[in-house]
């Protein structure tokens, strides 16, 4: 289960001098819909060192709940993994530098003889890059573990898609 962590742990981050690729997989973690569902009132928040720094607030939680409705809104609007990638770009959920990162894997794993194996090697991808990139050994098994429950998820997705096929 994904843990609450602490407010403004980003400018943390920052001030700390971390990498922008180690605030890009927070951002990424904290926006997750398992992380929003996580922020119930009363839950506590951790610091970069997993110790107790505050509870999530009922108004956080109200707010959580509104943007996984507005989130899931917006994605469901979104019928293929291209225009979703385009529209959190545009939401600036996908920075600049980041966008390649996403993008390159897909069409590399594309290019191969069963495209729908694409989003699950780019995430699994993905997830051996934020293992790789992250020396906090908390922040790694974290990230990580957000990064192979995506993947998992995909998988389930195809394999039902696969399944209903052949019924």
């Amino acid at each position: 289960m994904r843990r609450p962590l602490k407010t403004k742990i980003v400018a943390d981050l920052q001030k700390d001098g971390i990498s922008e690729e180690i605030i890009a997989g927070v951002d990424f973690y904290t926006n997750h819909f398992g992380y929003q569902r996580s922020l119930q009132a009363g839950a506590d928040r951790v610091d970069l060192n997993g110790k107790k720094c505050g509870t999530v607030t009922e108004q956080e939680q109200l707010n959580a709940q509104k943007k996984i409705r507005g989130d899931k809104e917006e994605l469901s609007r979104r019928t293929n993994s291209i225009s979703t990638l385009r529209f959190l770009h545009a939401a600036g959920k996908i920075p600049d530098d980041q966008l390649g990162k996403v993008t390159l894997p897909m069409k590399a794993a594309s290019s191969k003889s069963d495209p729908i194996l694409a989003r699950p090697h780019m995430l699994l991808t993905s997830a051996g890059e934020v293992f790789a990139a992250t020396e906090d050994e908390a922040l790694r098994t974290a990230l990580t573990l957000a990064s192979l429950r995506l993947l998992v998820d995909e998988v389930q997705k195809i394999i039902a898609t696969l399944e209903g096929k052949h019924d």
